[in-house]
């Protein structure tokens, strides 16, 4: 007796159109699961584009973002230039490509609420945002992106630990309450 696949009793069109759901879906799914994890979703809450950025953006290398508070946190990067920063008198701006700005919108990010910078220098090996200190754990990743003097900046509420290249920011640095203890 022959093993019937649900899809062997349905028309081509009905197996396409059941692809593309399941496709979608899980897709959809990753993409709220990288909103929430990273912290964007609540940082664009609190801190949505009240007016456009009308300055040059520069592109991030690679560009890390992790919500600190939150029961649903994971280190999010975003390599090869793919995020943009600008920089006004008063806040950040972190920009998303076009395409997924219905999924990442514009964050305006204000000075005064950034808690604490500390710069440091990348190697190009990536040390995980929020890496457990009581477990030995062993990770290797290199990011070519991640090279030469970054900030990690953490935001007072909602909490969420960003990192990005310091050349991105360079002009802001007077703004930003940098700590002298670099991360290692």
């Amino acid at each position: 007796m022959r093993a019937v696949a649900i899809t062997d009793k349905m028309p081509g069109w009905m197996e396409t159109a059941f692809f593309i759901f399941v496709f979608l879906t899980i897709a959809g799914l990753l993409a709220f699961l990288v909103t929430r994890g990273s912290g964007w979703h609540a940082l664009a809450g609190k801190y949505p584009e009240r007016a456009p950025y009308t300055g040059q953006l520069r592109r991030c290398g690679t560009f890390q973002m992790m919500a600190v508070d939150s029961d649903l946190s994971f280190n999010t990067r975003f390599p090869n230039g793919i995020m943009s920063v600008g920089v006004t008198r008063d806040a950040l701006y972190i920009v998303a490509p076009s395409v997924v700005r219905f999924l990442f919108p514009t964050i305006q990010l204000p000075w005064t609420s950034i808690a604490s910078a500390k710069p440091f220098e990348a190697p190009g090996w990536v040390k995980p945002i929020g890496a457990m200190k009581d477990v030995t754990l062993f990770r290797a990743e290199y990011d070519p992106g991640l090279r030469g003097e970054f900030v990690e900046l953490e935001t007072t509420a909602p909490k969420t630990c960003i990192r990005l290249p310091m050349y991105a920011i360079e002009e802001a640095r007077g703004k930003l309450p940098l700590r002298a203890s670099p991360i290692q």
